[in-house]
């Protein structure tokens, strides 16, 4: 039998009330040349039932049945049955958009120097109700920095050549209880150029009770301990320690808005922020890598930071300058606006 184009794993444990659209997702696909590898990590509900008729359905689907574990060790198995030459994942409890894999396959072969794909998402809650795209790093340079501290890629967006995981032997690391995702496409990015796609071509569900939730402080401690080992890789001359990356974890996660704490702590972690963004364009980045990624990074911080006396903060604010030509007039606008708001609601009546 001759090896599918893409195969799309997927492990699941006990979702069986989400399973069923998941499915279908990846069924309906635009690019019909696919297998679909789904991984039963010993689940006790309907999940076997379900999984064995859509394999007699849809001779595309093989289903394996393990003993319950970690999820990591789950999707080490699955990746050792997987014969595609791509790798599409996709989470038991998301949905991919019809033309997710087409879309992505036409960007692998337009750039053969990318081994890793993703795209921005769209999250849904435990009925299915749609909020609206949310940002991801979607060129190499942001993606790689945005690694340093957290997750660049949602799991069930993502798409990789096979051939880098095999040249590298990569598979994921069976002793991490959580953020298995992160510490793996970290490790995949060592070894290939990455890209994402600015369309939402993946639903990522949000559940109240899940794991991810339910130990959140725990899956914090361990992030952070990854993403010290990838500054560590990364960039070997940048000293710092598991309190700093907690601290500029919680401050710079994500694509939106810089939230450093007030005062003189949050222009201290601001500073360090900036000192981690300095070492990385320190490093092989072309020109135009580099003064985007700046002028991005600097344009964070426009509706955070207000001005101060404090010498540390006004050096910050000129660094930031010096990183994007236009970060000074849209500070200034914004903090008018911020304090014009302020103004607004001290002199609002007060009805007894």
């Amino acid at each position: 039998m001759s090896a599918p184009l893409v195969s799309v794993l997927m492990c699941t444990y006990n979702d069986m009330q989400w399973l069923p659209t998941s499915i279908d997702s990846v069924l309906a696909q635009s690019l019909a040349d696919l297998e679909f590898v789904i991984v039963d990590d010993g689940s006790t509900d309907g999940t076997p039932e379900l999984l064995a008729a859509t394999a007699r359905r849809d001779p595309r689907v093989q289903v394996e049945r393990i003993k319950h574990g970690r999820p990591a060790r789950a999707l080490n198995h699955g990746l050792g049955l997987v014969r595609g030459e791509l790798i599409a994942r996709l989470d038991a409890d998301d949905w991919a958009h019809p033309e997710r894999l087409e879309a992505q396959l036409a960007h692998l072969r337009a750039h053969p120097e990318v081994g890793i794909i993703g795209s921005t998402i769209e999250k849904m809650d435990e009925d299915g109700r749609v909020e609206g795209p949310t940002g991801r790093p979607l060129d190499d340079a942001t993606i790689r920095f945005k690694s340093l501290l957290w997750c660049p890629f949602t799991s069930s967006s993502v798409t990789m050549r096979r051939e880098v995981l095999e040249r590298a032997r990569l598979r994921y690391d069976e002793t991490l209880r959580g953020s298995e995702d992160y510490d793996f496409f970290a490790r995949v990015l060592d070894h290939t150029r990455s890209a994402a796609l600015d369309r939402p071509l993946a639903r990522y569900r949000v559940r109240a009770g899940g794991f991810s939730r339910r130990n959140r402080d725990e899956f914090e401690a361990i992030a952070v301990d990854i993403a010290g080992g990838v500054i560590a890789r990364a960039l070997p001359g940048f000293a710092t320690d598991a309190a700093e990356v907690a601290s500029l974890r919680a401050a710079f996660h994500g694509m939106g808005r810089a939230r450093p704490p007030a005062g003189r702590a949050g222009t201290a972690v601001a500073g360090r922020y900036l000192d981690l963004l300095d070492a990385f364009c320190a490093g092989p980045l072309d020109d135009r890598e580099r003064v985007g990624l700046r002028a991005a990074e600097a344009r964070r911080f426009v509706h955070t930071l207000d001005p101060s006396p404090d010498p540390a903060r006004l050096r910050l604010l000129m660094r930031l300058t010096r990183m994007d030509r236009g970060f000074a007039r849209a500070w200034w606008r914004a903090w008018r606006r911020r304090r014009s708001w302020r103004g607004a609601r001290l002199r609002r009546p007060v009805h007894r």
